[in-house]
Formats: C-alpha cells, sequence, structure tokens
C-alpha cells in the first residue's frame, strides 16, 4: 500500500508514513487485537475488547492532505475495515488519483446525502480532518489525522466490556 502512494509523496512524507505503519502495527498487536482486564479485580471479571465497525468513510475537501488519505487508509487496512472516500465537491487530482491506486470507493455526495448513509449504516465511522459540518458533528472523529496509530486507529473500532461476576455471596468461586 505505502509503495503504491509513494510517487506522491516526499521522502519526509513516505518516511512518516511506514513509522505510522509500523506504529499501527504495534498497537494492533499490543492493544486492539487483545482482550484485557483493566481492572484485574477478583471477584469479577471485566474483558475489554476492541471490534472493527462497520466500514468507515474518511470525509475530504478541496484543502485535504494527501497524507491524510495515506495514513487513514493504512489504519483502516490494519483494523481490516473497508474504507470510502466522500467529498462534497469533486477531489482534486492527486487525491482522486491516490484514492484510485489504493482501491478505495470514492463518493460525490452532500452533507445530506452522506447523513442519510451513515444513518443506514448505524455501526459505521466517519472521520473528517479538519472543520466538520455542522449536519455530521455528532457522529464523527474530527481530529487532525496524526502519524500516531494509538490514536488514528480508534476510529476504526467499537469498544466493548464483557463483566462476569466470580463470586457467590461474597466468595470467589476459585474458593467454592
Amino acid at each position: 500500500m505505502i509503495e503504491a502512494l509513494s510517487t506522491n509523496l516526499s521522502p519526509e512524507e513516505h518516511n512518516t508514513l511506514q513509522i505510522a505503519a509500523r506504529n499501527g502495527s504495534y498497537w494492533m498487536e499490543k492493544e486492539f487485537s487483545q482482550e484485557h482486564d483493566p481492572s484485574a479485580l477478583k471477584p469479577e471479571s471485566n474483558q475489554f475488547r476492541y471490534r472493527p465497525v462497520d466500514g468507515a468513510t474518511l470525509r475530504l475537501h478541496q484543502d485535504s492532505d494527501l497524507m491524510d488519505l495515506a495514513i487513514s487508509a493504512v489504519m483502516a487496512r490494519l483494523a481490516g475495515v473497508e474504507l470510502t472516500i466522500s467529498s462534497g465537491e469533486q477531489l482534486p487530482q492527486d487525491l482522486a488519483k491516490a484514492a484510485d491506486s489504493l482501491g478505495l470507493r470514492s463518493l460525490q455526495e452532500s452533507d445530506s446525502e452522506l447523513s442519510d448513509r451513515l444513518t443506514a449504516h448505524p455501526l459505521a465511522s466517519l472521520r473528517t480532518p479538519g472543520i466538520p459540518s455542522t449536519h455530521l458533528h455528532g457522529r464523527n472523529h474530527h481530529q487532525p489525522v496524526t502519524a500516531h496509530a494509538r490514536l488514528e486507529l480508534l476510529p476504526y473500532f467499537l469498544e466493548q466490556s464483557l463483566s462476569q461476576t466470580l463470586h457467590r455471596h461474597g466468595r470467589v468461586e476459585e474458593e467454592l
């Protein structure tokens, strides 16, 4: 994937993308693919895990940066989530070409069309780097895109916690 974008990136951007991909692999292995019990209570099991969202949309605009697309595509692929590119207007040629070279679906749709599409898929995620539309403000992750995968992977997962009581009348099951 990185090679597909390398002709359009400066050496510094290419290096940043490689670092983001390595960082993403690390966080996938250490955090996002593991169930863990952060509370570690003996009388209760609280398994915390991440589940991939049912598709993700990256909302781009005329001022969007190729690195926004590149890092988002890498993170979505690491998470195993299909990424769709959405824009209210025609994408700049470099972004459209990059999306096409990555095999990403691109849609030109208004805010209301995007909102309707997302409403039909309540477990889908929306990522809008920069200032979000007022119509979509409550549905999206709108922080700037960074190379820090611990933050960039979050829009592609839902958090889930499963709790189980391990005691009966105050006695932990191991003791029963």
